[in-house]
């Protein structure tokens, strides 16, 4: 059995054990602000994303977070990916990367494994410690899970949690707020809708354009 640690065991960590204790996947541990193209993305977006971090001590009173929403291949997950690590490696913070899909089926794992996550994991607490400690979550690709009635109270669930808690959580979307309303509920949209800065991503296909490098 792994140690619980709260808060400050993640924030004291060294940096790069910050970052790599996230789980950012590989494919995005390389991608920072810089090197988002916005010529191929979205216009604006880096400079919104700048100003949102330019006031990060502000952000983590408030508990306001970032809601990334537009087309597949926007680079939602490129941004979102380049925040966690940065933020990561420059504050003292604890964060972690996790896709929906990944969450819901740890949700369901837990249930199947009598309330304790397998050793696949890496930690038996992880659902715990995104819905209560880590600072900052991303949250990847939130509509892109199976659609039932366990997922919805899972979702909401976590999301409370982390704004009863003024927790910072970087989401991406095909879906806008709106349209999650229509999914999930009026609960889960309102709280997305008070505690997130939304920054629409409207450019070309990412991957597509650049030849799968993206």
């Amino acid at each position: 059995m792994t140690d619980w640690h709260g808060p400050r065991y993640w924030r004291n960590r060294q940096p790069k054990e910050r970052v790599n204790n996230a789980y950012v996947p590989r494919r995005f541990m390389d991608k920072t602000l810089d090197n988002y193209d916005e010529e191929v993305g979205s216009w604006g977006v880096v400079k919104a994303v700048r100003g949102w971090m330019g006031i990060i001590d502000e952000n983590r009173e408030s508990g306001e977070g970032l809601f990334l929403c537009g087309s597949t291949g926007t680079g939602k997950t490129h941004l979102a990916s380049a925040i966690l690590s940065e933020l990561l490696f420059t504050k003292q913070l604890g964060g972690y990367f996790i896709t929906a899909e990944k969450y819901i089926e740890a949700c369901y794992d837990e249930i199947r494994n009598d309330g304790e996550l397998p050793e696949e994991y890496g930690n038996e607490y992880l659902l715990k410690y995104l819905n209560s400690v880590y600072d900052i979550v991303v949250f990847d690709g939130l509509g892109s899970e199976k659609k039932t009635d366990f997922t919805k109270g899972a979702l909401v669930s976590l999301f409370n949690s982390r704004y009863e808690n003024k927790l910072i959580t970087i989401v991406t979307s095909e879906y806008s707020i709106a349209s999650l309303s229509k999914i999930y509920g009026p609960r889960l949209s309102s709280i997305l809708q008070d505690s997130t800065l939304q920054i629409p991503f409207e450019g070309k296909d990412y991957r597509t354009t650049r030849h799968g490098k993206e």
